[in-house]
Formats: structure tokens, C-alpha cells, sequence
């Protein structure tokens, strides 16, 4: 068995998916039910990665480097979600089968975005690691150039991984999902030791008995470390399921008919990190909540 990265499940002779082969129909009301819960959460990830990114665009105190790095996560959610998951709903509700392009790509928007999204988590943890680890020279490393220059390189790669799986159906399946664990493996490493650090300093600003400036500073800074953990608690909740279905598939070379039935639902909880993370984001992030603040506060008066 053959099984690409997003939902592709043909056999040996690689058949045209055109043609109906292995086509599996998903029940109804399953469908229906998975569908609903997937454009809500289209619909509620869109709106407020949208308000996030504009936020960014707009505001001169919210253009910090990180900020930066943050912005690329909310494009590559609010793609996938415009993007990716309209496929998903097709494919659940489909009574026959879909095109040949339709897949293809399906497979090079949800590669693209995948790759974007955990590339700009990395991205974040290091930015995070930076700051404790060299919190005076931190914004001499990470500068708003060194951070755009860091966001247009992931967004070449991952459109070239996008690309490159459009064409290589193979390479879609086994070696991109391995660089994107590589990513992550990386990502949970760099975590550990951030609050390896971030424990030690905090027992050390706790026993004085008035915290200086730079040991609130730290805490605060803290604040964002977690944010960052969150993020990737959420990512891994809305793409481990269906990525450890398809391998457990592959390896156990299982039933068609079980594998369409269970991993396109399944791929509808990808929506989850789409959705949560701009909101995660701005609840987490006092400046976010203060420059929202003003705007409202603008708007009113501007009615009155």
C-alpha cells in the first residue's frame, strides 16, 4: 500500500484516483457531523488570524521580532484553514470520487503549511531560548532583519516542500513527515532546556525578597516562554493523531476502507491549532491586550 501525506490511499499498481479505485465513501452522518465542527472552525481560526495579522501590520508596537515570528504562524493557520481544509470537508462529504488535481494539491497545500507552521514554532523556541539564555544581547541576535530574513526563508522551503510533494507523491509521504518530526523532536528538546534555565533563575529571583526590575522582566519573559510551550502542546494535539494513523497504517499495511474512514475525520482536528493559536497568542500577551485596548477605545470615541 501507497499512502501519501494528506489522505491519498492507493494500491499497487499505483491507479488513477479518478478512476474510483479504493474509493471509500465516509457515513453520512459522521461526515456531516465533521464537517460542521471543521467550518466553524474555519470560520472562528480565519477571523481571528486575520485580526492578529492585521493587529501587526498596523501597530508600530506590536513589529518586534517576535512579533514577526508569531505573524508567520498566523499566515500558515489562516492558509491551511482557508486552504487545506476546504479539501477535508470535500472529501468527507464526497459521494464520488475526486479529481486527480484535487489531490495533488490538497497534498501541496497541506505540505506547504505544515512545513510553515512547524518551521515558525522552531523559529519561536529559539527566539525564546535566545532570550534567556543571552537575555542582554538578545536584541543584537534577534533583530527585526535577522527575523524577516528567518520568515522568508521558511516560507521558500516550505513552498518548495509544497512543490516538490505536488510532484513526488512519495517523497511527500515518507520524507517530508520525517523532516517535520525532526522539527518537532528539535522543538521539545529546545523546551526542555528553557525551563531547565527558566527554573533556575526563577528559584533565584524568589529568594530575594523584592524582586530587581530585570528579575520581573525575566517573569514576564517567562510568560512568553509558556505561550511558545502552549502552541506546541496545540499543534501536537491537532496533528499527531491523523500523522500517527497514517504511519501506523503503512506499517501494519492496513484496510483501505479503515484508513478513509478514520483519517480524513481525523484530519479535521488540524483545524484546532488553526483556530487556537492567534487566540492563545493575544490572551497570553499583555502588549496584544493593551494595544486591542486602545484600538476599542479609538473606535468608540471615533462613534461618538
Amino acid at each position: 500500500m501507497n499512502v501519501s501525506t494528506f489522505g491519498e490511499n492507493t494500491t499497487t499498481p499505483n491507479p488513477d484516483p479518478s478512476l474510483g479505485v479504493n474509493f471509500v465513501q465516509i457515513d453520512r452522518a459522521i461526515a456531516l457531523g465533521f464537517a460542521v465542527f471543521d467550518l466553524i472552525g474555519i470560520m472562528l481560526g480565519s477571523l481571528a488570524n486575520i485580526f492578529l495579522i492585521t493587529l501587526v501590520l498596523s501597530q508600530s508596537d506590536l513589529r518586534k521580532a517576535t512579533d514577526i515570528i508569531t505573524t508567520s504562524l498566523c499566515v500558515s493557520d489562516l492558509l491551511a484553514g482557508l486552504l487545506f481544509q476546504p479539501f477535508v470537508i470535500r472529501r468527507l462529504l464526497a459521494r464520488e470520487p475526486n479529481h486527480v488535481y484535487e489531490w495533488e494539491v490538497r497534498r501541496t497545500i497541506g505540505q506547504a503549511t505544515l512545513s510553515a507552521s512547524a518551521m515558525s514554532l522552531l523559529t519561536a523556541t529559539v527566539d525564546r531560548y535566545v532570550v534567556l539564555r543571552w537575555p542582554f544581547h538578545y536584541e543584537h541576535i534577534i533583530t527585526k532583519r535577522t527575523a524577516l530574513f528567518v520568515v522568508s526563508c521558511i516560507w521558500l522551503a516550505s513552498s518548495a516542500m509544497g512543490a516538490t510533494a505536488y510532484f513526488e507523491r512519495n517523497l511527500s509521504a515518507i520524507v517530508f513527515p520525517s523532516i517535520v518530526a525532526v522539527i518537532v523532536a528539535l522543538i521539545v528538546v529546545i523546551q526542555c532546556s528553557i525551563f531547565i534555565i527558566a527554573r533556575n533563575q526563577v528559584k533565584k529571583i524568589w529568594k530575594r525578597s523584592q524582586p530587581s526590575d530585570q528579575g520581573k522582566k525575566f517573569l514576564s519573559t517567562m510568560r512568553a516562554t509558556k505561550t511558545v510551550a502552549l502552541l506546541l502542546a496545540v499543534f501536537l494535539l491537532s496533528w499527531l493523531p491523523s500523522t500517527i494513523f497514517r504511519f501506523y497504517d503503512r506499517l501494519s499495511g492496513g484496510d483501505v476502507v479503515t484508513f478513509h474512514r478514520w483519517l480524513h475525520p481525523l484530519n479535521t482536528l488540524i483545524q484546532i491549532h488553526c483556530s487556537l493559536d492567534p487566540i492563545l497568542y493575544v490572551l497570553r500577551n499583555r502588549r496584544f491586550k493593551k494595544v486591542i485596548a486602545k484600538v476599542v477605545k479609538r473606535f468608540v470615541k471615533s462613534k461618538k
